[in-house]
């Protein structure tokens, strides 16, 4: 189990790459950024095809996807934080019709082939459409959560899966020893998550993990 500690270690970036980030999200959220959303959360085809067209304008995105080849992977903010099959952190929106428009509006403006067009509401294997939930959501909500494993015994159950049955079962069969590379992308940490050291006895873990 990785500490924040450790991952901050091992991070590509540097102090002074984090603080230039931090600065440009801050500039995105005054009257005057260099991009601004037209709207709040989106729900629907109309708005997420909208919000496609605002990042896709931006020159310098442009540029780099001119310049460099992309190999793409998606994670649950393509439809909304932390959503796990149909299940998001705000229970009470209507996720099939959300997330059917997020995935089409995800391969409408992505360079897919023709085959990965979806036919319903799933467009592509993933480690989010087929997980179980999250263990121990907060209290109204659905998402990930930070707790102690004490009060959450739910997270160590061995029958849950990040991936699903089907998908463990096909990554298992995909693998090809005969090959000098197997390459796996995916979206989230591959291994439980603790905010402190687990040898503290008082450590809390990441549920979405």
């Amino acid at each position: 189990m990785e500490t924040l500690d450790a991952m901050r270690d091992r991070h590509l970036l540097t102090a002074d790459q984090h603080a230039e980030i931090r600065a440009w999200v801050a500039r995105e959220r005054t009257p005057d950024a260099i991009r601004r959303h037209e709207a709040g959360e989106v729900f629907t085809l109309d708005q997420y095809r909208a919000r496609y067209a605002t990042y896709k304008s931006d020159p310098a995105l442009r540029a780099a996807h001119a310049a460099l080849p992309w190999m793409l992977i998606w994670d649950d903010h393509e439809v909304s934080n932390d959503y796990a099959g149909l299940r998001g952190r705000d229970l009470a929106v209507d996720m099939v019709a959300r997330r059917t428009a997020a995935y089409r509006a995800y391969w409408e403006h992505l360079p897919f082939p023709k085959s990965a067009r979806p036919t319903g509401a799933d467009i592509r294997v993933d480690d989010r459409q087929y997980r179980d939930p999250q263990a121990c959501p907060k209290p109204g909500f659905g998402g990930s959560n930070t707790v102690r494993l004490a009060d959450c015994p739910e997270l160590l159950d061995p029958k849950r899966s990040l991936l699903g049955t089907e998908q463990e079962r096909w990554l298992a069969e995909g693998w090809d020893t005969s090959r000098p590379w197997n390459l796996l992308m995916q979206q989230s940490l591959m291994a439980r998550f603790a905010w402190s050291d687990p040898a503290s006895g008082s450590a809390t873990y990441w549920t979405d993990a």
